[in-house]
């Protein structure tokens, strides 16, 4: 779709979007300010801890919990629902709601709003990969999804190849999961922008093709299972791309989950609060609940004890460590906390300094999600 000049109707209908989403949708672009509250459902996701001292490495899953995301496969879906673009009252713009499988769970959902002239494809007959899930296209050209793949005798074989004509485009729409993902550990990789997407956090990237064909992207934090994402990754073919970049914008600035994402409290009870439900899940745990025995119930403080074996690193200590045990909490722009429990020991004539680092990532119920654990100040665990 293209537009006319200031009064053009959807070039004022973009306008208002632009304006809600500096109000409470997108955030990451130049003069866009924070988003306003927003509710959270609470879940459960897994833990997987990284153990790692030096050059040793410790792979390890907690057992007993729940796990709400995927761990190596493509992400957790729910019961009964459906992917279809609906038309809305306001004259020109198609919603696209996205409610059950393939790509919501049961009890969330989200949407988002189009220009009416693109056409939506499904992409139900397209196989999942590996770490993600095609659920559909939105199109001003014509597509053939069926001829994306062709089954072969070792499975499927994949060529995603879009006939796009100057001035025309292509958004896929796709749900994935990561364990460790950039996105879920707060990272930006090279290249790319961490910004905010309807109160959760987004990876936006850019690329510029010698076709001249722009490719825009945002991975969007799912706010109900950890390491989760959404995708919507927009093919434009210039020249003359201007105006469905600003299109593409505005789609992202209506982006909205249902219910809607709320930041945790600023209320420091609340961080207290969460950090006792993961220590007196983590001190339940058997056999590696007395090891989390030492770190304090304030977080911000710290306290000496003696330890006979770090969490789930086996075998134990040969003999007793004296160490001190820390506990921080803060908030993270996924709405969930992260928590800090730190082992540091001293040096002593049979061992060199070092500290064990666990984080973990922390609902507002005091749920756990992804952690990794490390020692970088320390050659070896001592004792083992």
């Amino acid at each position: 779709m293209t537009s006319g000049g200031p009064s053009d109707p959807f070039e004022e209908r973009l306008g208002i979007a632009l304006r809600r989403y500096a109000d409470d949708g997108i955030r990451g672009w130049p003069e866009s300010p924070e988003p306003p509250a927003r509710d959270r459902a609470p879940g459960l996701g897994r833990l997987l801890a990284y153990g790692t001292v030096g050059m040793l490495a410790v792979i390890v899953t907690l057992a007993g919990l729940a796990f709400a995301g995927s761990l190596g496969g493509q992400p957790q879906l729910g019961a009964q629902g459906s992917q279809q673009p609906i038309r809305t009252l306001e004259a020109g713009l198609s919603r696209f709601v996205c409610q059950g499988p393939p790509g919501c769970p049961s009890g969330t959902g989200w949407s988002f709003d189009y220009p009416a002239t693109w056409r939506y494809f499904s992409a139900a007959n397209l196989p999942p990969s590996s770490f993600s899930l095609t659920l559909g296209y939105l199109a001003t050209i014509d597509l053939d999804v069926s001829s994306f793949c062709q089954q072969t005798n070792n499975g499927f074989s994949c060529n995603y190849q879009y006939p796009l004509t100057p001035g025309t485009l292509v958004v896929e729409i796709a749900s994935g999961g990561f364990p460790n993902s950039p996105l879920w550990n707060g990272d930006t990789p090279a290249g790319q922008k961490r910004v905010m997407v309807a109160g959760m956090p987004a990876l936006y990237a850019e690329q510029h093709l010698a076709a001249d064909v722009d490719i825009l992207s945002w991975q969007i934090a799912r706010p109900d299972a950890f390491d989760n994402y959404y995708v919507l990754t927009a093919h434009i073919k210039g020249p003359g791309g201007g105006a469905l970049r600003r299109e593409v914008q505005a789609l992202v600035a209506s982006f909205r989950f249902d219910p809607p994402v709320v930041p945790l409290s600023s209320d420091p009870s609340a961080a207290a609060r969460a950090a006792a439900g993961a220590l007196a899940f983590l001190r339940a745990l058997k056999p590696e609940g007395s090891s989390y025995a030492c770190f304090p119930d304030v977080p911000g403080t710290s306290r000496g004890a003696t330890i006979h074996a770090f969490p789930n690193i086996e075998p134990g200590l040969h003999k007793p460590l004296p160490v001190v045990c820390s506990m921080t909490i803060e908030p993270t722009d996924l709405q969930v906390w992260k928590m800090t429990l730190q082992f540091s020991w001293d040096a002593a004539a049979d061992r060199q300094a070092g500290r064990y680092v666990i984080t973990l990532l922390v609902t507002r119920t005091g749920e756990l999600g992804a952690s990794e654990s490390g020692g970088p100040l320390s050659t070896q665990l001592p004792y083992q």
